[in-house]
């Protein structure tokens, strides 16, 4: 507990993830695990921006390195799977609150991934992300995930997709809240913003198993 360790996935791609374990953390129960992504394939730097928040909320945080913009597909694709494979077999945690998070390029790979793979993810914490226009809003995302965006409010880019893109997502089923900051594109400074958006997965993962 209160600790931050690197594992490296097994695999062709060996994935290096960053994991923090809050401080309240009981191996006795399942915790809720959140793997983020960013656009530059800094794990440690994602994880650093979100973990004051998952500390707070008694949530596994995962930093995902390697993963990046501009990448190959199929590589892309291949070691998404081998990373979070790996996170599956070798840490202990609740399956039905899998969380994906990322920052700009990172967001819309966390939900690329939802519409790729099979598994029931519980939701997306997306930092000034978008889906990727109009072809990618008819992915076929994960159903009934909760969906956090968090843009800046001098963002425009990110802004101007939240609109399309959550009604994009309602039509597949998925709640979606726009969580807004003062600032442009990068990460929030302040974690007063990560722990509502936070809060607020929280709160619709109690209302979904009420």
């Amino acid at each position: 507990p209160g600790t931050t360790f690197i594992r490296t996935a097994a695999g062709a791609n060996a994935v290096i993830y960053h994991v923090r374990v809050p401080p309240g953390y009981d191996p006795a129960k399942l915790a809720p695990l959140v793997v983020a992504f960013s656009s530059t394939g800094n794990g440690h730097s994602i994880l650093r921006s979100i973990s004051a928040s998952t500390d707070k909320a008694g949530w596994i945080a995962i930093g995902c390195d390697k993963l990046m913009n501009s990448m190959d597909s199929q590589l892309a694709d291949a070691m998404e799977d081998e990373v979070l494979e790996d996170i599956y077999r070798n840490l202990p945690h609740d399956p039905r609150r899998v969380y994906l998070a990322g920052h700009s390029g990172g967001a819309s790979r966390a939900y690329s991934i939802t519409a790729r793979r099979p598994e029931p993810f519980a939701g997306i914490l997306a930092y000034g992300g978008w889906l990727g226009g109009p072809d990618r809003q008819k992915d076929p995302y994960c159903k009934r995930m909760a969906v956090a965006m968090v843009n800046g409010d001098q963002d425009e880019a990110a802004n101007s997709w939240a609109e399309p893109d959550k009604k994009a997502l309602q039509l597949r089923k998925c709640r979606v809240e726009l969580f807004s900051f003062p600032g442009g594109h990068p990460m929030p400074n302040d974690p007063e913003v990560s722990d509502r958006a936070i809060a607020w997965l929280q709160q619709e993962w109690d209302a979904r198993t009420r």
